[in-house]
């Protein structure tokens, strides 16, 4: 079936669930060693970067950035992080918005800048209030 939708110039269709399928792989495969998960976390945003749909990529990219900030990897996180919350911005994707504010949070929580991850947060909360979307507090 893949290939005959690839075959019709259907790529499009196909992408978005290859790239969705990588991060299912990524988050969802505890037992994945940390080189395993990041080939899979570079796959879905590799994928999502061919198609037009850019709610995929930043869900990889924010997906990817989280993981990067629970690994050390600071520089990767922040730059996919950022890019992330640029598209959602652009995109008016709020609740994407919201959750790259809080990969940004985070990670700057874990770099000692807490009037940083304290201003992004509390963006976060108050983007989250706006649009009605559920926080715990």
């Amino acid at each position: 079936m893949a290939e005959a939708l690839l075959r019709e110039g259907e790529e499009e269709h196909l992408i978005p669930l290859q790239s969705m399928a990588q991060l299912e792989i990524a988050e969802c495969s505890s037992n994945l060693l940390p080189v395993k998960r990041q080939f899979h976390y570079d796959e879905a945003v590799r994928l999502a970067r061919r198609i037009s749909r850019r709610e995929i990529l930043i869900r990889s990219l924010t997906a990817r950035g989280r993981w990067a900030v629970e690994n050390g990897s600071s520089d990767r996180a922040n730059s996919d992080l950022q890019e992330a919350l640029i598209f959602a911005r652009q995109g008016s994707y709020r609740i994407y918005e919201i959750e790259a504010l809080l990969g940004l949070a985070s990670l700057d929580g874990k770099m000692r800048k807490e009037q940083q991850a304290i201003q992004e947060s509390t963006s976060a909360k108050n983007l989250a209030s706006e649009i009605g979307y559920g926080w715990a507090n």
